[in-house]
């Protein structure tokens, strides 16, 4: 098996228990499945956003290549637990598909909040925008200002 980790597409063969994934159909739906004991647990669809929920009988047919969102879920998650792991991973891919000059305007912020050299260091980063409320579309600008927000009021 590969070394998988998140963000990685993999198929779904590859995807270790206690993963969380998504791939969408043919429909445009995402789908987000957790993977336990060798089997996916459909927890959400996109066209029922509300209806998060672990375990939910009845995985999906395996689609050949999923995108991992989450890790090391223990199958205790709520369903909020698990809609805010899959909100960070939207936040992290959002994050990364900025133009590199947008975040290189607020990259001491960047290195204030994740140190590249630590382990989960950047997962912690993604965490914490996400607490503070950037959601895809905004900008770093945006980033910048709400983390300080959040730092000023701690």
């Amino acid at each position: 098996m590969e070394d998988v980790k998140v963000g990685d597409m993999v198929a779904w063969a590859n995807v270790p228990d206690g993963a969380m994934v998504q791939h969408r159909d043919g429909d445009g739906d995402t789908y987000t499945e957790v993977r336990a004991n060798g089997r996916g647990w459909c927890v959400n669809v996109t066209d029922d956003p509300d209806d998060w929920d672990y375990p939910a009988m009845g995985g999906l047919a395996a689609p050949d290549r999923v995108t991992v969102v989450a890790m090391g879920l223990t199958g205790q998650e709520s369903a909020a637990d698990l809609q805010r792991l899959a909100e960070v991973f939207e936040v992290r891919e959002a994050w990364l598909a900025m133009p590199p000059f947008e975040i290189a305007r607020i990259a001491s912020l960047v290195v204030a909040y994740a140190d590249a050299g630590a382990v989960g260091a950047f997962d912690d980063f993604y965490r914490r925008l996400h607490a503070a409320g950037w959601r895809p579309g905004m900008t770093a600008e945006d980033a910048a200002r709400m983390l300080a927000e959040v730092r000023d009021a701690g």
